[in-house]
Order: structure tokens, then sequence, then C-alpha cells
């Protein structure tokens, strides 16, 4: 669990390594924030000895063993940007990456009791 936490600060501190107004990255930084979400909900995840290896995994095991159906939306958004900044070279905005940020610390919030004691 620690590992995938120390994970998750490491995605938050590149993602944050950018200056947001002058960046050419800011698609960058959307991947960073959802693989940060990733690594934080990997932590949760162990709590019940699972591991994912595909998206697609993940989301089974977010639904059926994280029963907060807002923790699934806040991932599901998260990786909609990340979709577009990767792969339909959406450009992002300023309120974009803040829109990211946001639903980040609102996914850390709900996931806290499952990775105690490891403070994310």
């Amino acid at each position: 669990m620690l590992e995938h936490v120390t994970q998750a600060k490491h995605n938050e501190i590149f993602a944050s390594s950018f200056d947001i107004s002058s960046t050419p990255y800011r698609d960058w930084i959307i991947t960073g924030l959802f693989y940060s979400a990733v690594h934080y909900i990997e932590a949760a995840l162990d709590k019940f000895g699972k591991h994912s290896q595909i998206h697609s995994q993940r989301n089974t095991f977010m639904q059926t063993h994280l029963k907060n159906n807002d923790i699934f939306d806040d991932h599901r958004d998260l990786y909609e940007f990340s979709r577009n900044a990767r792969y339909n070279c959406k450009i992002m905005t300023e309120d974009d990456i803040q829109e990211c940020k946001d639903t980040l610390n609102d996914l850390k919030q709900k996931i806290r009791h499952y990775v105690a004691p490891v403070i994310i």
C-alpha cells in the first residue's frame, strides 16, 4: 500500500512542477493527476488484497470493494480528461487542470479511511 501512496504523491509533485499558465505540457499535468488517482485507488484496493493490471479490472474492483460510487465517478472523470489529453489531442485549459486537481482532492478524501494509517 505504501508504495502506491508514494507513487501517487510522486505523480502529484510532477504535475505541480509545471507553470500552468505558460507550459505547453498541460496534457502531462492532466495525465500525472490521473495516474496519481490510479495509485491512490490501488492503495485503497490493497486493503482487500486486490491489485489491478488494467483499467477495466480496476473499475470492477472499485465497484465491488470501494462501495462509494463517488470514488468511481471521480476516477472516471479524471480518466476521461486524461484520455482526451492523451489520445484526442484536446488542448487542456487552466480551468480543466483546476477541475482535475479538485477532483483528485475529492477522491483522496473519499478513500482516506481505506488507507489509514497511511497519510495521503
